[in-house]
């Protein structure tokens, strides 16, 4: 009696699991499929994919057999990354924006063994303004909400942003040669390296930043021209 009351248990469990599967599932299909086209923004697209992954990954911790504090705690992570609300700051004219992503999850040894541990890797994306120590401070502070004993951070690499640079007037007349606004960079470059050292540096360029490791990536020969254009003017004015 006592395998048969198991093995309906045992039966409901799965079937629970798999239905939460299915739904999770048809949500991802309907947000990807129905909705992607009428969202906007990527970073609104990637936030609620990020929520529902979150959201369908408790619920299967709760219902599964792992040991659902631990489970439960990784599903918090990674909805606390996807529900990441990045400051904005305007720094010399240029606003920034930062981010919070998980990039890599791992744990496990095998596929009939409960973890004893899980890895997640998280990406820190932050503004100029904000030194290494203030932006690792930051992360310590937002992690600490769903870290519970035994659980760690560890910083494995860090760089420092680099401020525009636009007090500089070479810097300064280059942007005006150029027609375009000065914006804030995506990502991080050796631009940064040169202003750890007090040389003002900025990125300059043809492409769309935007599409940089994307299927779409390409730059047009229009782009080319008009930074040969203004870069020839520029060194021709002060040669």
């Amino acid at each position: 009696m006592t395998s048969d009351v198991q093995d309906s248990e045992t039966h409901v469990q799965h079937s629970v699991m798999g239905a939460i599967g299915a739904v999770g599932g048809l949500a991802l299909w309907v947000l990807f499929e129905l909705l992607r086209d009428s969202i906007d923004s990527q970073r609104l697209l990637l936030w609620l994919a990020s929520a529902t992954l979150g959201f369908f990954i408790l619920l299967f911790a709760l219902r599964g057999s792992l040991r659902w504090r631990d489970a439960a705690l990784g599903a918090a992570v990674l909805a606390l990354a996807g529900a990441y609300q990045p400051r904005r700051p305007v720094v010399e004219g240029c606003e920034y924006r930062e981010g919070l992503e998980a990039v890599s999850v791992s744990g496990g040894v095998a596929g009939n063994v409960v973890p004893d541990e899980a890895t997640l890797i998280l990406n820190h994306r932050f503004a100029p303004d904000r030194s290494l120590a203030a932006a690792t401070q930051h992360i310590h502070e937002v992690l600490d909400e769903v870290l519970e004993d035994g659980d760690s951070v560890e910083v494995v690499d860090a760089a420092p942003g680099a401020a525009p640079g636009l007090s500089d007037p070479l810097l300064v007349e280059l942007v005006r040669r150029s027609g375009a606004p000065a914006r804030a960079k995506l990502g991080w470059t050796d631009a940064a390296f040169f202003s750890a050292r007090g040389v003002p540096a900025s990125n300059f360029g043809p492409g769309d930043p935007l599409l940089a490791h994307a299927a779409a990536e390409r730059v047009d020969r229009s782009d080319l021209n008009a930074v040969y254009d203004s870069l020839k003017a520029l060194l021709t004015t002060i040669v």
